[in-house]
């Protein structure tokens, strides 16, 4: 997998994960790592709203990152908002 992260004249932060090779080229875990934050990003799209709490947000896709096998590595969280707390 590689992952290219850019943003346009420092105006937000966009990043896209491809699958070298294509999808038949992953392992089955690469595979289900890609399908399960492409759902997470959606799941936490669908509870933004004007006025909505964060952890609103974040809450369900944790959980569905969990719940799918893999972690949340909480020491890489708030990016771009408040006071990250990146090392």
């Amino acid at each position: 997998m590689a992952s290219v992260s850019y943003s346009a004249l420092g105006n937000g932060d966009t990043s896209k994960t491809f699958i070298v090779g294509g999808v038949g080229a992953a392992s089955e875990t690469a595979a289900k790592l890609v399908r399960v934050t492409r759902e997470a990003l959606e799941l936490g799209l669908a509870r933004c709203k004007v006025n909505g709490r964060m952890g609103d947000i974040v809450y369900p896709i944790q959980q569905h990152i969990e719940a799918a096998g893999f972690s949340v590595v909480k020491e890489y969280t708030a990016h771009g908002r408040a006071r990250p707390r990146v090392p």
